[in-house]
């Protein structure tokens, strides 16, 4: 039910990149879990950007940078308490916004980097 890219990698000598998109609470059809509730709504989304995550090598405590969009100004000192407890001293921020489909709550994206020894791609 999902048709773009939700997450991909980018490789240098030294290191990978890994970028993901704006994930959020849907299961693998793309059907929304947890309506109306902003924390089991963010526990699914970092479950889903961790599975990206792992695909590449990388986990949310490899993450550079976390962006979190919020439907609801209420919501910003709980996701952002909860980002921190999950990813550790990471750059955070948490934007209220539109957020695509009516019933997200709440959408994370960001990018981690990961070591790796490359020798045959340019440096960074």
């Amino acid at each position: 039910g999902v048709t773009f890219e939700r997450g991909t990698t980018v490789a240098y000598r030294d290191r990978t990149h890994v970028v993901i998109s704006g994930t959020a609470s849907i299961d693998p059809r793309g059907e929304i879990l947890h309506a109306g509730d902003v924390s089991r709504q963010l526990d699914r989304a970092l479950e889903n950007v961790s599975a990206l995550l792992h695909g590449a090598g990388a986990t949310l405590r490899d993450m550079g940078v976390l962006i979190a969009y919020v439907r609801n100004p209420g919501d910003q000192a709980t996701v952002h308490e909860q980002l921190r407890e999950r990813c550790g001293p990471v750059p955070i921020e948490v934007v209220v916004a539109a957020i695509c489909r009516p019933g997200w709550l709440v959408e994370v994206e960001g990018m981690a980097t990961i070591s790796a020894s490359r020798p045959d791609l340019p440096a960074f």
